[in-house]
């Protein structure tokens, strides 16, 4: 099989189809694209949880402590 490759984002993600198809797959994607998914993963994971302590106490009382340490802890 003959295969074209083709990256959308240059070369953080490249994709895979075969000659004179449409479909194709994910052939490899880079490690700095793979960070910044996780990175973004975890900002959504924190969106939610921000979310959720809106009604929900406990997760309240638990983001005020952290944002307390967190001021409390930082050089600038």
């Amino acid at each position: 099989m003959t295969y074209i490759f083709e990256s959308p984002d240059g070369g953080n993600t490249v994709y895979r189809r075969e000659c004179g198809k449409i479909d194709r797959e994910l052939h490899s994607i880079s490690e700095e694209k793979r960070k910044w998914d996780q990175l973004l993963e975890e900002e959504m994971l924190w969106v939610k949880i921000a979310q959720a302590s809106r009604t929900n106490p406990a997760l309240k009382a638990a983001l005020e402590q952290a944002r307390v340490i967190y001021e409390l802890s930082r050089n600038d």
